[in-house]
């Protein structure tokens, strides 16, 4: 049986903050927070450790069917339909943990970063890496859950573009930087240096909102 509900949306009351979100590819999410000393960083190794170890045995069963001349079984559709569902459950892990810090902090709205056209330009940047990077990350469908986390939570979300913000300095607004390493973040004009994912989630907030502040530039 099927039946409609109508619910009526929650609102967070007396919540003017914001916060910006920079999803990665090492760095699922870095949250940063309008006022708050610290940006939030949420790791992806164990979720990339998962996907490759189901990888993994996907490519063992796949040829196992090769030598019998097959191309596909039961099996092999279930270890697909495995892999990608707890993808989508740590995501969803993930995403609540998000909610819940954006609502313990008060938050009223929240930014995603939208990467457009990444396809192209990492196939560009990082050659044979294009493939796996671009189909880890469902970029949509991740922004989706973390859409319906922080709404289920009251938090208004939207999706902005995200280019250049981690190839600006949020400090100075400047572009003259350096990456070496690659997720280091140095400023040769000011001096700051700070990760890179934590750089474009704090200009990913700033764009939206200027006149954002906050103190110091730590991670967490």
């Amino acid at each position: 049986a099927k039946y409609a509900v109508e619910v009526s949306p929650k609102v967070v009351s007396g919540s003017g903050r914001v916060a910006g979100i920079d999803l990665g590819v090492r760095v699922a999410v870095s949250l940063s927070l309008e006022g708050a000393a610290q940006s939030r960083h949420f790791s992806a190794r164990e979720m990339q450790k998962d996907w490759d170890y189901w990888g993994r045995q996907i490519a063992c069963h796949m040829q196992a069917l090769s030598v019998r001349g097959l191309k596909s079984s039961q099996r092999l559709c279930l270890l697909y339909a495995k892999r990608r569902a707890r993808w989508r459950h740590a995501w969803q892990a993930l995403a609540r943990e998000v909610a819940s810090t954006c609502r313990r902090q008060c938050i009223g709205t929240v930014f995603i970063g939208w990467p457009k056209g990444i396809l192209k330009e990492v196939k560009t940047r990082h050659g044979k890496w294009a493939g796996r990077i671009h189909n880890f990350w469902g970029f949509d469908s991740a922004s989706r859950i973390l859409q319906t986390a922080l709404e289920r939570q009251g938090i208004l979300v939207r999706r902005v573009g995200e280019r250049g913000t981690s190839s600006t300095c949020p400090t100075c607004d400047s572009k003259a930087i350096v990456r070496r390493p690659r997720h280091v973040l140095a400023c040769k004009d000011c001096g700051a240096k700070l990760h890179a994912d934590q750089a474009g989630s704090r200009n990913i907030l700033r764009m939206n909102k200027p006149g954002v502040f906050w103190d110091g530039a730590k991670a967490a």
